[in-house]
């Protein structure tokens, strides 16, 4: 057992987070669902067939350059945790006087993420802690002389796939800074629909045949790799688990067959590229009336110009010039043929959208991304890591917020609890290259009555001037930190909002 979550800030009643406690349990049942669990959709060979055949296309892979490594110790310190460059500098010295691998460089070390999860499940668009079910994510960290020898080259990777797939091409790799996603955003508001997925476990639904097409992108696009470099790629293309639970006596091995590990070096990479060619053949399929495999330049051409695509990891949103509806179904099924199962929704209105869990939020000013309320809220001032002062982390907590002034309610009370903690210590939150969509460095227009008639629209009745007016004025009388509100507002938001 460990402490759970403390509060800094405000909570909301009803929705509290948790975390996963440690120990071989939890661990174990994250590895049975994460990495073995069965999936219904089969891989369909000539689906990568058209890859392999299309890749080098312009409307995809085409014109890009050869990737270069950074240096060794250039890779090392843009790591942006300390004790990540402290251990990769003491993996480079113990590897250097040793002379030969270490004997355990194939093996990989899963435990279970340390994150906020919802103590409670939805019922009836109401939160039940009776309904609480989940599995823990689960981490399976490399061994650290493996990223020694691929960091350096999949570090340039990513930031090269970055510039190819821009947010002026049709395949928007969407990694990037909120300002970036607000123009491409408004770029692309006058679409006729949208339609946007998501992937069930994405990580597990990697098959050897996904790695075989990505690899040998990685071989065009990386020519001058090292033979060191494709070995690394073979031991994490089938991870072999090894953790070892002293206080209990347990020790947990495995060994899987062709997944994503979480720890590589290119997850985010290759999660954007598998997810940005997967979309975009299923798009250029449906819209020829044909299968994945049949798919053509022509069809790809045709596709480019009337859809925008943007991807992150299993994420993707889809702005089109046309009613994608009745594409939908022949879409999933183009995704499916990947062997990937996607979670898709479809609308007309831009205020259905949801992407990285955001949203697009409309004021007078014009369009933002902004966190979805309920998501972002249930658990933004519950601290996991103990170690950081409670009062200085939740004040860098609410100024973030506060930045988002576009987002009714979760702004105000970021406001709210700045005031409460004014001329107190802050540790101001930082950009995570992993993450660049989670923080603003300036503040966004304010929210009005058109971003409160654009929540209602998504939302329903229960959010509406009133509602908002009311919780404001609760936000306004807090007088004392930490405390546990209720919000009208949030109560609809967490009722619908993915968590």
């Amino acid at each position: 057992m460990r402490a759970g979550p403390r509060l800094g800030g405000v909570g909301f009643d009803g929705a509290i987070p948790f975390i996963t406690s440690l120990g071989v349990k939890p661990c174990a049942e994250a590895v049975k669902y994460r990495v073995f669990k069965a999936f219904p959709a089969l891989v369909d060979n000539g689906a990568f067939d058209a890859v392999d055949d299309l890749y080098l296309t312009p409307w995809l892979l085409g014109g890009f350059p050869d990737v270069v490594p950074m240096h060794a110790w250039e890779w090392i310190k843009s790591m942006q945790v300390s004790r990540r460059r402290k251990a990769l500098v003491r993996a480079a010295a113990q590897r250097l006087a040793r002379g030969e691998p270490h004997p355990h460089i194939g093996s990989v070390s899963p435990f279970v993420k340390t994150e906020n999860l919802p103590w409670f499940g939805i019922v009836d668009g109401v939160p039940d802690v009776d309904a609480c079910t989940y599995v823990a994510r689960l981490i399976q960290a490399p061994h650290d002389e493996t990223h020694l020898i691929a960091g350096p080259w999949l570090k340039r990777l990513t930031k090269a796939l970055k510039v190819h797939w821009s947010a002026d091409n049709w395949i928007f790799y969407a990694s990037a800074a909120p300002e970036v996603l607000d123009g491409w955003l408004r770029r692309n508001s006058s679409s006729v629909s949208y339609f946007w997925s998501d992937y069930s476990a994405f990580d597990a639904t990697w098959s050897r045949r996904a790695w075989m097409t990505i690899e040998g992108i990685y071989r065009k696009l990386m020519p001058d790799a090292p033979e060191e470099f494709w070995a690394v790629l073979d031991m994490w293309r089938c991870p072999k688990g090894r953790a070892l639970f002293r206080r209990e006596g347990a020790k947990l091995t495995y060994e899987s067959e062709a997944m994503m590990l979480s720890g590589r070096d290119d997850t985010a990479c290759a999660n954007a590229m598998l997810n940005g060619l997967a979309i975009s053949l299923s798009f250029a399929a449906a819209l020829a009336g044909k299968s994945v495999r049949d798919v053509t330049r022509a069809d790809l051409n045709r596709a480019s110009e009337c859809v925008r695509i943007a991807v992150v990891g299993d994420d993707s949103l889809v702005c089109c010039d046309f009613e994608v509806g009745p594409y939908a179904e022949a879409v999933v099924t183009g995704i499916r043929s990947f062997g990937l199962i996607a979670k898709a929704g479809v609308s007309n209105r831009l205020c259905d959208v949801t992407f990285l869990g955001c949203m697009p939020y409309m004021t007078r000013s014009g369009l933002f991304w902004g966190p979805t309320i309920g998501r972002r809220l249930y658990k933004a001032f519950w601290q996991v890591d103990h170690s950081a002062p409670l009062p200085a982390w939740t004040h860098g907590v609410a100024q973030q917020l506060s930045m988002w002034r576009c987002v009714p309610v979760l702004c105000d009370l970021g406001r709210r609890v700045c005031d409460l903690l004014s001329g107190q210590a802050i540790t101001r939150q930082s950009a995570d290259e992993e993450h660049l969509h989670h923080y603003r460095d300036k503040a966004t227009a304010d929210w009005d009555d058109l971003t409160v008639q654009w929540l209602a629209d998504r939302y329903g009745g229960g959010v509406n001037m009133m509602s908002v007016a009311r919780d404001v004025q609760r936000i306004g009388d807090i007088r004392r930190l930490p405390c546990v509100m209720h919000s009208e507002v949030f109560a609809v938001c967490i009722g619908q909002d993915e968590l």
